[in-house]
């Protein structure tokens, strides 16, 4: 079975040598095929949300049909995600600066940040910190993370988000920390949150964990949490540095 590093490198070679010219032909057409779905998925809501107008519904009948409607919606949300993966995957690789990737996530949750009034401390280490990768896709992974650690210190008395990126010399790999102090999760969830459909969230689909470890995978790195049940998490992404050789998109 092989491990992370060697799935990214897997990863980065077909995009480097798109010799899977099927592959990519069956991707293209992935938009297209859940464009369809979701257009019966709209006739689904649209009938859904007529019957809740009838006066002579049940508050049985009424429960079923929102639940029918929270369900489609989370299939059209799941169908856009595979729309948005699918176009990140076809990208082709380029460096991208782990700074900017920080203060684009950052920025993306600055109207929470601010109405929650959390302190927010980063501290990036001089120099270049550049990973090969696609960066729609690296995006995407910090910006839910960073999210992630926000939303989790709403009501929270202390709350205080703190970023550290840094290269560690003896790997060769690009370490990222982000901490928060809400609430925590116990011990015993730790892994459960990267599974498929976890959600502690109720409008959540329960796939941002697990996209963001799988994304962060294909690049050749990882993803792990350390958190204590009522004090905080720390979430660690580690990516390899760039090298002068990698290919530019």
């Amino acid at each position: 079975m092989m491990n992370a590093q060697e799935k990214g490198e897997e990863v980065r070679e077909e995009r480097r040598n798109p010799g899977s010219n099927r592959g990519r032909e069956l991707l293209g057409i992935i938009p297209t095929l859940t464009h369809q779905l979701n257009n019966s998925l709209a006739a689904i809501v649209g009938c859904a949300e007529l019957c809740l107008l009838q006066p002579d519904n049940t508050g049985a009948v009424q429960g079923r049909l929102e639940k029918i409607l929270g369900a489609t919606r989370r299939i059209q949300g799941i169908n856009q995600l595979i729309v948005d993966l699918t176009r990140e995957i076809m990208c082709p690789l380029g460096t991208v600066k782990v700074g900017a990737l920080i203060e684009m996530g950052i920025a993306a949750c600055r109207g929470l940040i601010s109405r929650e009034g959390i302190a927010v401390q980063i501290m990036v280490d001089p120099g270049e910190l550049n990973v090969p990768g696609t960066k729609s896709a690296l995006q995407r992974v910090f910006t839910n993370l960073i999210l992630n650690a926000v939303e989790a210190m709403e009501g929270r008395p202390e709350k205080l988000l703190k970023i550290r990126a840094e290269k560690e010399e003896s790997t060769s790999m690009i370490r990222v920390t982000i901490e928060d102090t809400g609430c925590g999760i116990s011990e015993e969830r730790l892994e459960e949150v990267f599974q498929p459909h976890y959600t502690s969230k109720p409008d959540g689909m329960g796939l941002g964990l697990c996209v963001a470890r799988e994304i962060l995978g294909g690049h050749g790195g990882s993803l792990s949490l350390k958190s204590v049940l009522g004090r905080g998490t720390v979430v660690e992404l580690r990516l390899p540095a760039h090298r002068p050789d990698c290919h530019r998109g």
